[in-house]
């Protein structure tokens, strides 16, 4: 196993792009209030809305980084669920699900 503790897949660049983004991009949005604080005073009097460019930056961070979540959480959950899954000898479609008897689901 690498040592990033992920198995080598051809995903894994993607899960580990997923696992830094917030990072990476509350580090952009930090670079672009460093350079624009560097600016004269007489430029960033041409531009007044640039701060709230950088609050509505960071709020897009939070909200794509909620979405990048749900995406591991149904993926998670997706997993979880193969694994806790076994056939059952109750007929066919019907699954043992934590102990419990039920249909097989699609997504599962």
């Amino acid at each position: 196993m690498p040592r990033c503790g992920y198995p080598p897949t051809p995903y894994r660049s993607i899960i580990l792009a997923f696992r830094d983004y917030q990072q990476s991009a509350e580090w952009e949005v930090a670079r672009w209030q460093a350079n624009f604080a560097q600016l004269p005073p007489e430029h960033r009097r041409l531009l007044p809305s640039q701060p709230a460019k950088f609050a509505a930056a960071r709020q897009a961070i939070h909200t794509n980084m909620w979405f990048i979540k749900s995406l591991l959480q149904v993926r998670a959950c997706r997993c979880t669920c193969h694994a806790m899954v076994q056939e059952s000898k109750h007929g066919p479609g019907l699954v043992l699900l934590d102990g419990m008897l039920s249909r097989q689901r699609q997504g599962c």
